[in-house]
């Protein structure tokens, strides 16, 4: 147990234990790059996919307006071909 303490308390282990601390620090911030590096990629894809969305999106809403403005004029065509008053 003398001896463990000895160990612990040598200027060569605690050059030791910082080499192989500095070494995981060092894997870890390597890997915290190619996961920020990955996030970008995934964050251009997901803007890229929304673009897409928001396109298709403004031409739903476009086609659904047309289509609600020609059933009102064929509602008129039809009201005045039958002499009827219109309705609301």
């Amino acid at each position: 147990m003398q001896r463990n303490l000895e160990n612990e308390r040598s200027p060569y282990r605690g050059r030791e234990l910082a080499a192989r601390i500095d070494w995981e620090v060092h894997k870890l911030e390597g890997k915290v790059a190619r996961n920020r590096a990955l996030d970008m990629v995934r964050d251009a894809q997901l803007n890229i996919w929304r673009q897409g969305l928001d396109q298709e999106l403004v031409r739903q809403q476009e086609n659904e307006s047309r289509l609600t403005l020609r059933n009102s004029w064929l509602r008129v065509l039809l009201q005045t071909r039958e002499h009827r008053p219109p309705e609301n």
